[in-house]
């Protein structure tokens, strides 16, 4: 071993038991060395500050009042650093250009390069806040974690390449490889996983939580993503999942949802459920309800797009269910039990057997709402040419025998009380025809009053007659 020691220091070595190492003495070692005892090892004229590597610390100013208290270890480390204090440098070229920086602590090579008067930050990593000139208030772990931070204070990044490109932003919270890492003067951020907000630039106040987790817009604000390869394209918005393959489904209070939303609330035991897909072709939202066995008893469906509006009643299971009620959006009307009702309101279909009770059903008639009123002529003739007739329907399930009137016989007296639908099929409402009845009613009533009036004077007549024949009859037999 080559070893070159001054004089003194030999002196000293051989009869202490600790080894000082002053600022006037030189230790040049090539190979081994063994120490025992204490190693006393500090700037010259500061005892609170170490200073190890090849011009570490050079140019600070001594002396302070109760010492710098740094500890700088590294070629070059702190190497510019004037009035600054409490200072922790570790690696080459940590706190290069540290000026009057206080409380920092840099690790890893090239960390904190740039810092001049930044405070309280610490940097771990290479490179990591390699730019920071006066950011403080900073947590940087991972290579080139916040590496071009300039300014931006009180943030922690933690992940290689975390919030990379971060100058000026502030209050952020970058946790993953890449999370952040273009992200430049936007703040109060919160990336979580891999990747995750990388798209963003200027925009604040988002949360992105999961690999890839992103905004599409680099400055959106109040944004939530939340899971992997979540995307949400407008600010205060919040998307749960991402698309496709990476879709999810949402459950509360369940913890197998088989819907894109589940809800349970606390004491019940059966969910609701909630689904947007493509029901033959058209954007559909699904309500759906659960029977004791878990499968599905009841089923709700909107759809709609620009050439269909519906509403739709299900119950049953899936793939047995049975239509129950549906609202065409486009016209208003209501079936139930049909799939396409023709009229305001449609209770089933021909052949199928359906029956509706109610108390009473009432009809738009005051006077007021009324023009144009007109007597109807010749009703008892009009209601002579329709008939009644036993009928059974050539189609559906209902085979009891029918009683009625058929709607072209109707139509050709009394067209008002007959609606053809859009496939020709005619259908007659009854009501109307009651109108026509109490006319005829009348006008009979009207016969049966001047039939009763002429009868009444022939018997007045024949009472004449028979008074008169009388007369004659006594005075020929006188």
């Amino acid at each position: 071993m080559k070893t070159q020691i001054t004089y003194f220091l030999i002196l000293f070595i051989l009869f202490k038991t600790n080894t000082v190492i002053a600022q006037q003495y030189h230790l040049d070692v090539e190979g081994d060395v063994k120490v025992r005892g204490n190693l006393d090892i500090h700037s010259g004229d500061d005892s609170t500050s170490i200073y190890i590597g090849y011009e570490t610390g050079k140019n600070t100013v001594p002396p302070f009042s109760f010492g710098a208290q740094n500890t700088f270890v590294g070629s070059k480390s702190g190497v510019n650093n004037t009035d600054g204090r409490f200072n922790s440098f570790f690696g080459y070229e940590t706190g290069l250009m540290n000026l009057t920086g206080n409380f920092n602590s840099f690790f890893g090579h090239e960390s904190g390069l740039n810092n001049t008067i930044g405070y309280r930050n610490t940097f771990m990593g290479y490179q990591s806040g390699g730019l920071n000139i006066n950011g403080y208030d900073n947590a940087f772990f991972g290579q080139n974690s916040g590496f071009r931070n300039t300014s931006g204070k009180e943030n922690t990044f933690i992940g290689q390449n975390s919030g990379l490109f971060n100058t000026i932003g502030f209050q952020n919270v970058f946790l993953g490889k890449s999370s952040g890492n273009f992200n430049r003067a936007g703040s109060s951020n919160v990336f979580l996983g891999y990747d995750a907000g990388s798209n963003n630039r200027s925009g604040n106040k988002n949360i992105m939580i999961g690999a890839e987790a992103n905004t599409l817009d680099t400055s959106q604000h109040s944004s939530i993503a939340i899971g992997y390869n979540a995307k949400v394209d407008c600010s205060n918005c919040a998307v749960l999942g991402g698309t496709g393959s990476d879709a999810v489904k949402l459950g509360i209070g369940v913890d197998s949802p088989t819907t894109v939303l589940m809800l349970l609330a606390p004491g019940s035991t059966h969910p609701v459920g909630i689904t947007q897909n493509q029901v033959a072709g058209t954007a559909a939202m699904e309500f759906t309800t659960t029977d004791n066995s878990g499968q599905q008893a009841t089923r709700l469906i909107m759809r709609g797009n620009a050439d269909l509006r519906e509403i739709e009643f299900y119950r049953g299971g899936r793939g047995a269910e049975t239509l129950t009620m549906i609202l065409k959006g486009d016209s208003g009307n209501v079936g139930i039990g049909t799939s396409n009702p023709g009229y305001r309101l449609q209770v089933g279909v021909n052949g199928d057997g359906s029956q509706a009770r109610a108390n009473a059903w009432n009809t738009f008639s005051d006077g007021r709402w009324k023009k144009n009123i007109e007597p109807i002529l010749d009703p008892t003739e009009k209601l002579m040419s329709v008939s009644g007739y036993y009928y059974h329907w050539i189609e559906g399930i209902d085979e009891t025998r029918q009683v009625g009137v058929i709607a072209q016989e109707v139509e050709e007296v009394l067209p008002e009380a007959v609606s053809t639908d859009t496939e020709g099929f005619k259908s007659v409402d009854y009501g109307k025809l009651s109108v026509l009845v109490i006319e005829a009613v009348k006008e009979q009533q009207e016969m049966i009053s001047d039939q009763q009036a002429e009868i009444k004077a022939l018997k007045q007549e024949m009472a004449e007659l028979k008074k008169l024949l009388k007369t004659h009859m006594d005075q020929g037999s006188d």
